[in-house]
């Protein structure tokens, strides 16, 4: 190994050599400091270092120049090292045990003109900070994919100098640099060493202590942990963590009392560029949903109190009139005759990559209604292309519904949100039946922080509205059985707003059956409070549209949308069903909500999806379409023209329910809960299918007990 060369000038100047440079010709250059400092271009100036950039035969150069040292820090330095030669001898070990810094070329230390030492590295072109690139994807309106991709590459090379032995001590953002590599970042380097030490082992407290340095939102800083353990964090470490990040906040808060004079001087320079946490907004392509950036404690406490204080006296004034309403639906659920035509809709993609092969699937679903999402976040181009395409759809005779989705800019700038909803009405406003306003507005991820900024998108919506007659505005469109919000949501609504009927997400149980109870509460009953609450509100008409409903599918990673957009080798995700449970829970769903009569219409989303479409839309065969999409398809081959007149008599856990068909006479869809009791009813059949429209010859006359609903017809 070649070693490095310390050489003493007659003036008490020590220079040291790195290994593998030239150590006559760097001597020859530096011989003189001031004709080799002629020149220097000032980049950066701070109370704590000098930072020039020098050219040298064609060389940049970087020297950082360190301020004198008092004469108690002077002591310290015999045992410790001045901080150019820690500096210097730190990112001579990274770059020896194969982590990316600034390449080290000499230390110039003890010479009284330049105080406490002089550090000269190559010069990184083209290179930003990893607080930059942060700015910069936030900005931009970067995806998931990308951030993921910027924060694991960081993570790997803070392991990596960790390993290396390498104690940093002032690992923030600005340290650590980064290459432009096409449209992300990548080649991480560290920087400013002159605070490290080199040990044998870098222990987990300091490891932890050198994290806490890592600005991220508290949900990113979990994955970046995670990212760089390769596992869930140690307890040990995440306690650690926590508290030095806690040191280190009262310490930043504190440095105008420490430093007034200093921090008088410097006022307005140290100003974060980071989008405040309430402005963060990341859109994930691969579970179709904006991502959460926040964790949950930090989520609530960025909330709007006075919404919560909305929220509490809403469901006390009218929790009794509700609950009232609702044992009265469930009481009357599955008793009047319901027609199935146009009730079971379903979501396409807003991928054109996959449009063409959508429509094909779309033309073997009979009299299934499209519904569609036009995003903020997107452009003009792709919203016209989407138009497009549902002008076609319309002209094949489907019906159609739009949902318009928010960002944050379009919150926090009205006349984008303004522009965006006259561009889509413009386009596809006369031939849609209705139009959701807002997306899971009771999540922040979706940009949406109170009832005040929703209420000011409605009336937006509202406005825009009156250039197409006859349209319908659903919402508050809340997501998950969360009737508090719901009721909140109306309230605050404008009073010049009438909404044309609900529309809401609902999923009941994403891990389980849709007969499974949370609480008290099932689909059915989650139904009825939800119905009863458009039934009494003055804001809305008294319709329930199910915009959004589906089940996770197993073994999907991060394209599931109850997944975290990074999984860790080796980990386990919980959650998720199979693909024919998919199918079934589907069918099941449909038939409570659509046969109750408490729901109108239900959308399923949606139609191509890796994680939890109809359509897997990866993989070796992709597109492939699942059993869920035979399953669908055969429901609307029997039910397009059937009318569901009733529920026949059924032991507990079985459930059946009749239909009257033009085509087919009378038919029932049957299937039973898991742990029914008795395997099944007697109903009078003469041909059986299964949910897929497989003949089953080998039916007996009872309805099994089975989770897997069965098509019975009689002659």
């Amino acid at each position: 190994m070649t070693t490095q060369s310390e050489v003493k000038q007659p003036d008490g100047c020590h220079i040291t050599i790195a290994p593998g440079v030239d150590r006559e010709i760097w001597l020859g250059r530096m011989g003189s400091l001031e004709s080799f400092l002629a020149g220097a271009e000032r980049v950066h100036s701070s109370h704590s270092a000098l930072i020039d950039r020098v050219r040298v035969d064609g060389l940049a150069l970087a020297v950082k120049h360190f301020p004198g040292r008092s004469r108690w820090k002077r002591g310290s330095d015999r045992f410790q090292g001045t901080p150019a030669s820690r500096a210097f001898e730190a990112a001579r070990l990274l770059e020896e045990r194969g982590v990316r810094t600034a390449t080290p070329i000499a230390c110039v230390e003890d010479r009284e003109r330049v105080g406490g030492g002089l550090l000269i590295t190559e010069w990184l072109e083209d290179h930003l900070s990893f607080k930059d690139a942060l700015i910069e994807l936030y900005t931009r309106g970067a995806e998931c994919p990308q951030i993921m991709a910027l924060l694991q590459a960081v993570a790997l090379a803070v392991r990596a100098m960790h390993d290396a032995g390498i104690f940093h001590r002032d690992l923030g953002n600005q340290n650590i640099m980064l290459q432009r590599d096409g449209a992300g970042y990548g080649h991480p380097c560290l920087i400013d060493l002159n605070r490290a030490r080199v040990l044998p082992e870098v222990t987990l407290r300091q490891r932890a202590f050198d994290l806490s340095r890592i600005h991220l939102p508290s949900d990113f800083l979990r994955i970046f942990v995670e990212m760089y353990f390769d596992a869930r964090a140690p307890k040990p470490f995440r306690r650690a963590e926590q508290g030095y990040r806690r040191r280190f906040a009262w310490h930043t808060a504190s440095r105008k009392y420490r430093h007034p004079l200093r921090t008088w001087r410097q006022r307005g320079q140290n100003a974060s560029d980071y989008p405040a946490p309430r402005e963060l907004w990341v859109w994930d392509p691969c579970s179709a949903q904006a991502i959460a950036t926040l964790r949950g404690a930090e989520r609530h406490r960025l909330q709007n109190k006075g919404d919560w204080w909305c929220m509490a006296v809403e469901s006390i004034r009218h929790a009794a009139a509700v609950r009232r309403q609702a044992r009265e639906l469930c009481r009357t659920a599955f008793c009047a005759p319901v027609p199935l035509q146009g009730r079971v809709g379903l979501a396409i993609s807003e991928n054109p990559a996959v449009s063409d092969y959508e429509d094909e699937c779309l033309t073997q679903l009979p009299g299934v209604h499209v519904l569609a999402r036009f995003y903020a976040h997107e452009t003009e181009t792709e919203w016209a292309a989407l138009a497009e395409r549902l002008h076609r759809l319309h002209s094949a005779g489907h019906a159609l519904s739009i949902v318009l989705v928010q960002d944050r800019q379009a919150v926090r700038e009205p006349e984008r949100w303004r522009l965006f909803v006259r561009t889509v009405l413009e386009a596809v406003g006369t031939i849609v039946d209705d139009v959701q306003v807002g997306q899971a507005i009771n999540r922040t991820k979706w940009g949406i922080w109170s009832f005040r900024e929703y209420a000011r998108l409605i009336e937006v919506a509202a406005q825009e509205a009156k250039r197409c007659p006859g349209l319908t505005l659903l919402g508050p469109a809340i997501i998950d059985y969360e009737p508090h919000y719901l009721l909140g949501a109306l309230k605050k609504l404008p009073h010049d707003v009438h909404l044309g009927g609900v529309g809401h997400l609902l999923y009941v149980d994403r891990r389980g059956a849709p007969e499974n109870r949370q609480g008290r509460h099932a689909t059915l009953e989650k139904l009825a409070v939800i119905r009863a609450i458009a039934q009494l509100s003055p804001h809305t008409d008294d319709r329930l549209i199910i915009s959004e409903t589906n089940w996770p599918l197993a073994g999907t990673g991060i394209w599931s949308p109850t997944c975290s957009p990074y999984l860790f080798s080796g980990q386990t995700v919980e959650g998720g069903v199979d693909e024919m449970t998919y199918g079934h829970y589907m069918i099941r769903y449909l038939l409570i909500a659509l046969c109750s009569g408490l729901a109108e219409r239900v959308c399923w989303w949606r139609l191509c999806a890796h994680g939890f479409g109809l359509v897997d839309d990866r993989g070796p065969e992709a597109p492939r379409k699942r059993p869920a999409y035979t399953m669908l398809r055969q429901f609307l081959v029997r039910v397009q023209h059937a009318t569901f007149t009733g529920c026949p008599a059924t032991p507990e856990g079985v459930h059946a329910f009749r239909f009257e068909s033009p085509e087919c006479g009378t038919f029932h869809i049957a299937y039973a809960e898991a742990g029914a009791r008795e395997r099944g009813v007697a109903l009078n059949s003469d041909r059986v299918e299964d949910a897929c429209g497989v003949v089953l010859s080998d039916y007996d006359g009872l309805a099994p007990a089975s989770g897997a609903p069965i098509y019975l017809f009689s002659s």
